[in-house]
């Protein structure tokens, strides 16, 4: 999770932090540095095993209060540890889904 504090953001600040954040996470050496780590820190973990990779997400905050929080998935569909690794589709960290809050409530925003 990436947490970002700020006085103030409005969306052009949403899209242009995520803009910048969205290249990197994509990135093929990225991922594979990433699984690498996560692999190591498991420590045997048998969901990393049945296929679970983890989301990255990036949270916007204002006073400790989220105003934009964006996630995304290493393959289309979420982790279902009922599901065969093979089955997933992988994404490769594109495929962003966003939440704009208002006066603390939940939109959907899309990234």
């Amino acid at each position: 999770m990436i947490r970002v504090e700020g006085s103030d953001f409005d969306d052009e600040d949403a899209y242009t932090i995520l803009g910048y954040l969205q290249p990197i996470v994509r990135d093929e050496r990225f991922i594979s540095d990433l699984f690498t780590l996560f692999e190591k820190e498991s420590n045997g973990d048998p969901n990393w095993k049945l296929g679970y990779r983890p989301d990255i997400q990036l949270c916007l905050n204002v006073e400790g209060m989220d105003c934009y929080h964006f996630f995304t998935h290493a393959t289309k569909e979420g982790y279902n540890s009922g599901k065969d690794p093979a089955s997933y589709t992988w994404d490769g960290y594109t495929t962003w889904f966003g939440t704009k809050f208002v006066n603390q409530v939940p939109q959907p925003f899309d990234p």
